[in-house]
């Protein structure tokens, strides 16, 4: 089941995000709700990182505000 925020699917496994300006890639949700990312450093070696429900839907948010920003900034073009 994919479960949406503001139209992106927050919960889909694969899912990618930009935080910090690297790609990192939701590779597990464990039974006590965290999301676990991932971001592939150096030939194959990655970084960990364990989110909250609430830290996730946060990151989410501010992909929304930040993409509603970039278009507003085109449609002034």
């Amino acid at each position: 089941m994919k479960r949406k925020y503001n139209n992106y699917e927050i919960a889909d496994i694969g899912s990618r995000y930009n935080i910090n300006h690297k790609e990192w890639i939701l590779t597990e949700i464990t039974l006590r709700g965290m999301y676990v990312l991932q971001h592939e450093k150096i030939k194959g070696t990655y970084q960990t990182m364990r989110l909250t429900e609430s830290e996730m839907n946060n990151i989410i948010r501010t992909m929304r505000i930040w993409s509603d920003t970039n278009l507003e900034k085109n449609n002034e073009r």
